[in-house]
Parts: C-alpha cells; structure tokens; sequence
C-alpha cells in the first residue's frame, strides 16, 4: 500500500518506524531519494543506500519511539509536497543506554505516476 496523500506518508513512515519493517521504509522514499541527517553524521542517496542506513540504524537501536508534533509550515503545490516539523525520539542503544533527541525535520514528497506519494528528501537536524 502506497500513500494516497501527501500527509499519508508520514503516517505510513511512523507505522513502518514502530514496526521495524525496512522494506516499509524503503518503499516511502523515491528510488533517487536524500536521506540526511548530518548531526548523526549521515546521508543516504538513493533507495538502496537508504534500505542500508535504515537497516544499521534498526540493528543500532533496539527500542524507538518518535512523537511528532504537527507541521509548523506545510504546503501542496501540484505534485509536491513539503512540510517542515519537529519531533522527539526516545531510543536505546544495543548496549543498554537510553538517549533522547529532538529534532527538526524538513521533507518534500512527490507524487508519482503511479498516483502514490514518496519522500525525495528528508532531512533532519537539531533544532
């Protein structure tokens, strides 16, 4: 299932983020997308560069909870999409440690000739 809406996408990315299910992730983002997260030191171009990121980030952080708060700015122009927002994320580490962060996140999706709506950029920093 694909998102039908350009809001639809971050409501399935929030469901494949609680479900582990990279696939899920993956399937969110356009096949050229940008993945960034330069405070974490991280960007991933293109679907399969994203699937790998995902996969680490999941194997790195056995327990993940993000709450987002709703857009500050949003806007739909045609087949594009851009929202712009901050979130809180509470994780642990595969050694046990708990951390916290939050984060603003600016995205653009795009909707696509199959009628459904993907991520070509993501892209989070410290607020």
């Amino acid at each position: 299932m694909g998102a039908e809406t350009p809001e639809q996408v971050g409501e399935l990315m929030e469901a494949a983020y609680r479900a582990k299910n990279v696939e899920a992730v993956a399937d969110l983002y356009e096949e050229d997308a940008i993945f960034a997260a330069p405070d974490a030191g991280f960007t991933a171009i293109g679907r399969a560069a994203i699937v790998d990121r995902v996969t680490e980030m999941f194997a790195a952080m056995p327990e993940l909870e993000t709450v987002y708060d709703p857009p500050e700015l949003s806007a739909v122009v045609g087949n594009h999409a851009f929202f712009h927002y901050t979130s809180s994320t509470r994780f642990s580490l595969s050694d046990g440690a708990q951390r916290e962060m939050r984060t603003r996140t600016t995205t653009i999706a795009h909707r696509g000739a199959d009628g459904f709506w993907r991520f070509v950029l993501d892209h989070s920093s410290a607020p």
